[in-house]
C-alpha cells in the first residue's frame, strides 16, 4: 500500500539521504568562491526538483540499491541522475509513413515532466499518428521513443470505439467503476459530477450515450485512474462549450504532463505551454501557447 506509514517513512528517509549527499558535495566547493557560486546555483535547482518529486510521490525512484552509489557520486552525476527522472518521452530520429507517403521523417524532440503540449495543424498532417506512436498503438518505421521512469499514460482516442464499446448495454456508472479496482460509489459520483453527468444520466447504457456524453465518460475514466501523462486526440470533439471550458480548466490545473491535439483556440491558449505545429513538411516546436506561436509566426 503506497500510503502506508512504512512507505511514507521510506520516502522521507531516501529524500533526506539525497539532500545530505548534496550538502556533502557542496562543501567541496567552499575553497573557490566562483566554483561555489556555480555549484550553489545547481544545488538550488536540484533541491527544487527534489521538492517536486516529494510532492508527487517520486521518492521511491531512489531505493536501497542507489544508496551506496549516491555516496560517491559527483554533483554532475547526481544532477544527471535527477534530470533523467524528468524525462517523459525522448523522440529520436523517428520516421513513419503510410505506403509511400512520409508523415514524419527523422523527427526529434523531448517531453519533460510538466510540459503541456498542444498539437496543431490541418487534419491528416500527423497529429493523430504522433499520439498513437507515443502511446505505443502504432509501430515506428525507424528511430526510437524512450519513455521515462514511472510514466503512466492515459490515452483518449479520436475514435471512441478504441476504448469503449458503443453497442454495450453496460451502464455508464458501471463502466466507470470497472476502470479502477476498489473505487467506491462516492468516488464514482464525484467523477460523474465533474464530467457534468447529473440525475439519471449516470445510469444510461453506453449504447444510448451521445457523442459528447461518451467523450465525457472516457475523460472521467482517465481522471479516475490517476495517470501522470495524458495523450488526448481531439478530446473536445462532440463537447458543448461548458464541457470544453471544464476540460480546459482541468488540463490547466493538472500536475502531470499533457499532449493534446485540438483545434480549440481557448483550450490551446489556456492549457498549453508548448506547441508542435504540423503546418510544414517538418513539425515545428515552439515554446509557448498558441497565441504566442501565432504572434511569432506573423513576424516571420
Amino acid at each position: 500500500d503506497q500510503y502506508s506509514q512504512e512507505y511514507i517513512d521510506s520516502q522521507v528517509e531516501t529524500e533526506m539521504m539525497i539532500l545530505e549527499t548534496f550538502e556533502q558535495l557542496m562543501s567541496e566547493y567552499h575553497k573557490n568562491s566562483k566554483e561555489y557560486k556555480n555549484a550553489k546555483n545547481e544545488y538550488d535547482k536540484q533541491v527544487k526538483v527534489l521538492e517536486y518529486f516529494k510532492s508527487n510521490s517520486f521518492a521511491d525512484l531512489y531505493k536501497e540499491q542507489y544508496k551506496k552509489e549516491m555516496e560517491v557520486l559527483s554533483l554532475e552525476q547526481v544532477q544527471h541522475l535527477i534530470m533523467k527522472q524528468e524525462l517523459i518521452f525522448k523522440v529520436k530520429d523517428i520516421s513513419k509513413s503510410y505506403d509511400e507517403n512520409f508523415v514524419f521523417n527523422h523527427l526529434n524532440f523531448e517531453v519533460s515532466r510538466g510540459d503541456k503540449i498542444g498539437l496543431i495543424g490541418n487534419n491528416g498532417k500527423g497529429k493523430t499518428t504522433l499520439i498513437k506512436l507515443l502511446s505505443g498503438i502504432l509501430p515506428l518505421d525507424s528511430g526510437f521513443i524512450e519513455i521515462g521512469h514511472q510514466v503512466q499514460i492515459g490515452y483518449f482516442p479520436q475514435n471512441h470505439s478504441g476504448v469503449i464499446d458503443k453497442k454495450s448495454n453496460m451502464r455508464a456508472c458501471d463502466w466507470l467503476k470497472n476502470r479502477r479496482e476498489g473505487i467506491n460509489d462516492q468516488g464514482i459520483r464525484s467523477i460523474l459530477g465533474k464530467m457534468l453527468f447529473s440525475g439519471d444520466d449516470a445510469f444510461k447504457s453506453i449504447s444510448h450515450l451521445s457523442g459528447g456524453e461518451t467523450a465525457r465518460l472516457i475523460l472521467g475514466g482517465i481522471m479516475l485512474c490517476n495517470y501522470n501523462v495524458l495523450l488526448l486526440d481531439e478530446p473536445n470533439n462532440h463537447l458543448d462549450l461548458e464541457a470544453v471550458s471544464a476540460l480546459s480548466w482541468a488540463l490547466e490545473d493538472f500536475k502531470g504532463t499533457v499532449i493534446v491535439a485540438s483545434h480549440d483556440r481557448d483550450l490551446l491558449n489556456n492549457a498549453t505551454n508548448k506547441i508542435i505545429a504540423f503546418e510544414t513538411a517538418k513539425p515545428y516546436i515552439f515554446e509557448g501557447n498558441l497565441e504566442g506561436y501565432l504572434a511569432a509566426r506573423a513576424t516571420k
